[in-house]
């Protein structure tokens, strides 16, 4: 998932979609790279360190161009435990290439100190989730607008007040709708939520839309375009390479 604001660009997890981004690399003069503020232009906010969240980010060819800093942080660790989780991953036991010696780029901070650094780009909040072994959601505000990402999380109505405080007047909240009602009921304890649980949701507040994301492995995108057909408007379904302007 990528937010891109005038000026910084968000990504939210490095799931498989990741490898596709195009990480834009900063303005330059010649050869000189112009950041006056010596800031990262690229963040990527960790829900969790699942597999499936933390896989695409060495298969993004950017990344290995030097486009510019890049930062990444999450509301679940410390810079310091996000580094052990990633250089475990990336190791010799189950990967090639040691990613965070070979890319110089490729930052890790705590995630207070990115809330300080990027503030007069974007404000950035989180919020704790439902999921097995943690799992963090995120808002950010900038230009008058207001954008929340809820994934992994698996809804429970006891949620509901401080989500719907978290989410006030958003602009856009994806919605982690990996299961129908009627799956859910085989599915308690996985960490995710509801299709329908997240139409009721966006009906239940006064957020402007809402996109279901983190679909079953699987759906189809015929499954997909069924259901959208019977949501309400407002409700979409994320899918790959979909762009949309908040305005």
């Amino acid at each position: 998932m990528e937010l891109q604001l005038d000026h910084a660009q968000l990504f939210f997890d490095t799931g498989t979609g990741f490898r596709q981004a195009s990480i834009s690399p900063l303005p330059a003069i010649g050869n000189r790279l112009i950041d006056a503020e010596n800031q990262p232009h690229a963040f990527v906010f960790y829900s969790h360190f699942h597999h499936d969240h933390i896989q695409g980010l060495a298969f993004n060819p950017d990344l290995f161009r030097h486009s510019g800093r890049i930062v990444l942080t999450s509301a679940l660790s410390s810079g310091t435990e996000l580094y052990q989780q990633l250089k475990r991953y990336y190791s010799g036991s189950y990967f090639s290439l040691d990613i965070l010696a070979n890319l110089p780029d490729l930052h890790i901070r705590d995630i207070s100190a990115i809330s300080d650094m990027a503030a007069r780009r974007f404000r950035l909040s989180w919020i704790k989730l439902r999921h097995p072994g943690g799992s963090y959601g995120y808002r950010i505000d900038a230009g008058g607008k207001r954008f929340c990402y809820l994934c992994d999380n698996e809804y429970h109505a006891l949620q509901y007040p401080e989500l719907a405080d978290f989410t006030a007047n958003a602009d856009m909240v994806v919605w982690d709708g990996m299961f129908t009602d009627d799956e859910m009921k085989t599915k308690t304890g996985w960490g995710h939520s509801s299709i329908q649980q997240g139409i009721a949701f966006f009906q239940q507040t006064n957020i402007k839309q809402l996109m279901i994301s983190h679909h079953a492995p699987y759906r189809h995108d015929s499954d997909l375009a069924d259901f959208e057909k019977n949501c309400p408007d407002g409700v979409i379904f994320a899918k790959d390479r979909l762009t949309i302007i908040i305005e």
